[in-house]
């Protein structure tokens, strides 16, 4: 299955449940061409952001068997959205006295607070909104670095770079094993082989040991030799 990043899940999630009705999870994974374990995980988040209810049901009338329902809590971000819009605030979170200006900082972190406290949870170590902004950086690392720094308020790519995108093994697994390989002949008439940079004397190169062997045929395959154009 190719890779989909958290941000089309959720957007996949909700679109697929924009109807009139509830759906059962099971629904959402066909629709939404989900795992139950992805679904899950996503979802869960999403509920928590208040943007879907989820409902447990004790009995299917089909099956007999328990049954979650998903639906988009609508009502609630459309009122937050129109109140913005017909202000004509630039901003998401506008503040109370000046609509020009963003929600102050120390307010949002005392909702960030009682959030916690609602929810039973331990704040995340790392301060209060750095390992959310970690996380936020992230999930984008596969897009344009200056324009995550546009969006996510960095001045500096550098500091966005350094301080904030995170290694996650999602990624790490992808750069490992999802590279294409490197088939077709170089260009300008360079030399090279999956052991070798381009430039490097044969003779300064040393030897594999066994392991080295070992990894040199698991990336190139079993069996086949490394071509040297």
């Amino acid at each position: 299955m190719a890779y989909r990043s958290g941000l089309s899940i959720k957007r996949a999630i909700l679109e697929a449940l924009r109807t009139e009705k509830p759906q059962s999870l099971s629904a959402v994974e066909r629709r939404a061409n989900l795992s139950s374990q992805v679904l899950r995980r996503h979802i869960s988040e999403l509920e928590y952001l208040g943007v879907v209810k989820l409902t447990e049901h004790e009995e299917s009338a089909k099956t007999g068997r328990p049954y979650t329902t998903a639906e988009l809590t609508r009502e609630r971000a459309e009122r937050h959205l129109h109140r913005v819009r017909a202000e004509d605030s630039a901003w998401c979170f506008p503040a109370k006295q000046d609509i020009s200006r963003p929600v102050d900082v120390w307010v949002m972190s005392s909702v960030l607070r009682r959030a916690y406290v609602r929810a039973g949870l331990e704040p995340l170590k790392g301060g209060l909104w750095h390992p959310w902004r970690r996380k936020w950086a992230t999930e984008r690392k596969h897009l344009p670095l200056r324009d995550v720094a546009a969006a996510g308020g960095w001045r500096d790519p550098t500091t966005l770079l350094t301080c904030y995108q995170q290694p996650d093994e999602e990624t790490i697994e992808r750069v490992v094993l999802g590279a294409p390989k490197l088939m077709s002949r170089p260009a300008r008439g360079e030399t090279l082989s999956p052991s070798l940079s381009p430039g490097v004397e044969v003779s300064k190169v040393k030897k594999p040991d066994k392991a080295g062997e070992h990894w040199l045929a698991a990336m190139t395959g079993v069996g086949v030799e490394p071509t040297t154009y």
